[in-house]
């Protein structure tokens, strides 16, 4: 496949990249790329001025056309609101994953491929011809993070989202304070349910033989921890996919990270408290928009293919046939 995108002008962002004549398709891979700088994580967090001063000794020792490259980007150094150096990866730079500009309500998704040490990104919905392709820079997306953006790295948000009327901004603003809440609200629970597993932020290197952090977990604790049961988990995960949809609501297919997450909290809780059946349904799940949003060899989608697999292999009741939708999701959702 080839190049699936265009470098051109994008009013009042400088450059973008644009889908290319035939279009994107979701689960596309569009970029896969090496750094063309990167910064060790104890430098990244120093203080501006020596942050500054390593990243120009890095810089003057880079090739030629690697500078060049650098030189050719607008951006104000790394900043830890940049996708460059984003929360999910490691502080890099990079020929064209940095020219993606910002959305709140983004057609692609930013992944760092931490064996191959690349940055991926991948579409997470159709994206028509000539249309620009955008990650979101900080997946919170509430006033107080485009605030945030906008000093930092000096340009207001102006996605489709945050051109709405100001009301309807201020209700999506709601939407995803509550969003927010709820996915630390879960995550709490989730590693609470398994103290082993305190993963490190996304994209952070684990020590050799430590687990990963989605998939399968070898649960030892007896009994489960009520926080982590699914009466008490679903019914939030499921909000968090209402959430989505309605933040999404012009892309309603849209496959976001965070839908991938509601996934795999609600596959542990039920995994963990001997409710396979629906494990199974929500791993599934998980499995499709992890592999949307970081491909089919990704460390999520890798972890989920295979618990697919044992799972099936295990269940021994039925659920509900799926033609009626409406009682198959209050089965699914609402555990006896």
């Amino acid at each position: 496949m080839g190049i699936m995108y265009e470098l051109r002008n994008s009013p009042g962002k400088g450059k973008g990249l644009f889908a290319s004549a035939s279009g994107v398709r979701q689960g596309d891979r569009i970029i896969a790329e090496a750094p063309i700088l990167t910064v060790d994580l104890a430098r990244f967090r120093l203080p501006p001025a020596e942050l500054e001063l390593h990243l120009e000794e890095k810089l003057q020792s880079l090739e030629a056309d690697k500078r060049a490259d650098f030189m050719s980007l607008s951006t104000n150094g790394a900043d830890e609101n940049n996708p460059l150096s984003s929360r999910k990866a490691v502080p890099a730079v990079f020929r064209n994953a940095s020219r993606l500009n910002h959305s709140c309500v983004p057609n692609c998704h930013f992944s760092w491929d931490r064996v191959t040490r690349t940055c991926l990104v991948h579409a997470i919905t159709d994206v028509s011809p000539g249309d620009e392709l955008t990650v979101a820079y900080d997946s919170r997306g509430t006033a107080q993070t485009t605030a945030e953006m906008e000093t930092t790295m000096g340009f207001r948000c102006a996605c489709p989202r945050c051109s709405l009327p100001s009301d309807e901004v201020a209700r999506s603003n709601e939407r995803r304070r509550e969003l927010n809440a709820i996915l630390a609200e879960v995550d709490l629970a989730y590693r609470t349910a398994d103290p082993r597993d305190q993963s490190t932020e996304d994209g952070e290197d684990k020590e050799e033989g430590e687990e990963e952090r989605y998939g399968r977990q070898q649960w030892d604790i007896q009994p489960p921890p009520s926080s982590f049961a699914p009466a008490r988990i679903l019914p939030l995960c499921r909000r968090i996919v209402a959430l989505q949809q309605l933040e999404f609501g012009g892309a309603p297919t849209t496959m976001t990270y965070e839908l991938g997450l509601a996934m795999h909290y609600a596959s542990s809780s039920c995994f963990l408290h001997d409710d396979y059946v629906r494990a199974s349904v929500f791993a599934a799940r998980a499995l499709a928009a992890f592999t949307v949003c970081e491909g089919a060899e990704g460390q999520n989608a890798r972890a989920y293919r295979e618990l697919t697999r044992d799972l099936s292999s295990t269940i021994r009741s039925k659920k509900p046939l799926a033609g009626n939708q409406q009682a198959y999701d209050r089965w699914l959702w609402l555990p006896e």
